[in-house]
């Protein structure tokens, strides 16, 4: 508990509500994908075209690949926080069972969750910016309603919404914990099944997309000189361009044919 508070003081003096959806990541990280990015236009500027001028042209490819490893981030964030969350009504579960309100029950689960998963992961943040609404007057309903606007298509939305809901109609809130818990549980097992059917598919189609880059290396240093009438020239420019569009068409959708 005196852990607790302590986050919640340092809390006060920082802004812990955080946009799931326009979250970006820090500059370290910022730079770390726009090297990946800018390691990836090298390669295919030298696979396709041999040419330093390629890279330029290509440089705008760094601000789509940054944007998917941010829009990836993204997801496995929310997917950590729904699992967090689930851990969290665990808690206030058990929190409501010995005499709490829905409100101390939440606030109490706190000690949990930090237990579990640390104190700097997203959950304890949410939970100190909801004590600190609570403290400043503002509703429970309002704080988990702004929660479920922060992180859409998620388990805390559907949460949010019901407890308004519940809120209006009145009712155990044991009951209507267990019951989402349970809902909560069967869809993150629904979904790990699915990765689990899918996640030899996706391996076997990242390794196909990298293969074609191997067998240019290889017959490169085999062969020197064998792709040389692709280069330097409008027709193999040309050609090289038409390939490189069906590489990349035929890797975004494998992409999304493989993404839940």
């Amino acid at each position: 508990m005196q852990e607790l508070n302590r986050l919640t003081r340092k809390g006060a003096k920082e802004n812990l509500k955080i946009n799931y959806i326009q979250w970006k990541p820090a500059w370290k990280e910022e730079i770390r994908y726009c090297a990946e990015g800018f390691g990836m236009i090298c390669i295919v500027a030298y696979f396709f075209y041999r040419s330093v001028v390629a890279v330029i042209v290509l440089m705008p490819g760094i601000w789509f690949y940054r944007r998917e490893r941010i829009k990836q981030a993204r997801m496995k964030r929310k997917i950590v926080l729904e699992q967090q969350f689930k851990e969290t009504l665990l808690a206030v579960q058990t929190n409501l069972q010995s005499g709490h309100s829905i409100e101390n029950a939440f606030i109490e689960s706190g000690k949990y969750v930090i237990e579990v998963y640390g104190k700097d992961c997203d959950m304890v943040r949410e939970l100190l910016w909801i004590k600190k609404g609570i403290s400043n007057g503002i509703s429970m309903e309002h704080m988990l309603l702004d929660l479920g606007k922060r992180c859409p298509e998620s388990a805390l939305e559907d949460f949010a919404n019901i407890y308004s809901i519940a809120c209006r109609s009145g009712g155990g809130w044991t009951q209507v914990i267990v019951k989402i818990v349970s809902s909560i549980s069967q869809r993150m097992e629904l979904k790990q099944e699915i990765e689990s059917m899918i996640h030899g598919k996706k391996l076997e189609s990242r390794i196909m997309c990298i293969v074609p880059f191997f067998i240019l290396f290889y017959m490169d240093i085999t062969s020197k000189g064998y792709f040389d009438i692709l280069y330097h020239n409008p027709a193999g420019v040309v050609i090289m361009t038409v390939c490189l569009g069906v590489y990349l068409f035929a890797f975004i959708l494998a992409e999304k044919i493989t993404e839940i």
